[in-house]
């Protein structure tokens, strides 16, 4: 579990999250929107044991690269928490957005998250070369304005389509929820497909391998 720790020393320590480990069974932490006037106020996220949470929502922190275009939302945006885990034999980043009501402006939120986030396991794979299955899963949390009857943290939800074919997680009313429920889901699909990595499963050399090809055709 290597890439955890890589990945801690390559973020900004203000946007990295303390975790609970205060329960005997459960690690947790409690997600809170940025907005004091937001109605979905706090949830309780159970999350497996070897865990990182961080944020891309800062807009107190200097944007993402000084070679972007500071005015564009679009190349800055990001959602409000992001878990990067080590589960089932594979490593995962999940992007969470907490939304009150209105939806708008999700789909740009997880997009350019993830675009920063193909970025994060370029740099992970820099320095450790290996060509490891990672997945990617979008939650959102939600409220609804009708009354809905109260489900438990272990309820699996539903999953959303966008129209482009990109599919995320919509939870409604949660004040508690298990990410490692989630992912075990996740995980069963990924083993049915054989896989669906969106970073570096095809590669089949280490980084090390392919500098000394390279190294060897300049020659």
């Amino acid at each position: 579990m290597e890439s955890l720790q890589y990945l801690r020393e390559i973020l900004n320590p203000e946007i990295i999250k303390d975790v609970n480990t205060s329960l005997v069974t459960n690690t947790f932490i409690t997600l809170k929107e940025n907005n004091p006037d937001a109605k979905n106020k706090e949830i309780c996220l159970y999350l497996p044991d070897y865990s990182i949470v961080f944020s891309l929502d800062q807009s107190k922190l200097p944007k993402k690269s000084l070679y972007l275009h500071p005015s564009n939302r679009l190349l800055h945006g990001g959602c409000d928490y992001v878990v990067f885990c080590y589960y089932k034999e594979m490593y995962w980043f999940i992007m969470i957005e907490l939304k009150s009501f209105n939806p708008k402006g999700i789909k740009e939120q997880f997009f350019s998250s993830s675009a920063f986030i193909r970025y994060l396991r370029e740099l992970i794979y820099l320095r450790d070369g290996l060509p490891l299955r990672y997945g990617l899963v979008s939650l959102e949390f939600s409220r609804s304005r009708t009354v809905q009857k109260q489900t438990t943290h272990n309820t699996l939800p539903h999953r959303t389509l966008f129209h482009d074919g990109a599919w995320y997680y919509k939870i409604i009313n949660h004040k508690t929820f298990s990410l490692k429920s989630l992912l075990d889901q996740e995980h069963n699909k990924k083993s049915e497909d054989q896989g669906i990595d969106l970073f570096c499963f095809n590669r089949h050399s280490t980084f090390g391998q392919d500098l000394t090809v390279h190294a060897t055709a300049q020659h």
